[in-house]
């Protein structure tokens, strides 16, 4: 099995600040329909449909996105994941994943 994937949930606003502070690992980016034109042919991206209810806090588009990009992960063989919403920019990736990995 692989080690580290990044999995990117939700709205597409900061695709190439987020492809920059990930370049070190493999990114899946779990998003919606219609925002193709945000990406290139070279992304893994998941285009998923809205659901019909956002639900409390839109539980149900965070589901949704974050569900089928950690099952795209499991599908390509990476046994740890790194999940983080769309508008959370990470300064240091390596550094956050060595605190986890490393006491």
């Amino acid at each position: 099995m692989k080690s580290w994937c990044i999995v990117v949930q939700g709205p597409s606003d900061c695709v190439s600040e987020i492809k920059d502070s990930t370049k070190s690992y493999k990114t899946i980016f779990s998003t919606w329909a219609g925002e193709e034109n945000k990406y290139s042919t070279h992304d893994d991206v998941l285009f998923n449909p809205r659901p019909e209810r956002a639900g409390i806090g839109n539980l149900f588009y965070q589901q949704e996105t974050t569900m089928n990009g950690l099952l795209r992960a499991k599908e390509l063989g990476f046994e740890n994941v790194l999940k983080l919403r769309s508008d959370f920019i990470v300064k240091d990736i390596d550094r956050l994943i060595n605190s986890f990995t490393h006491q």
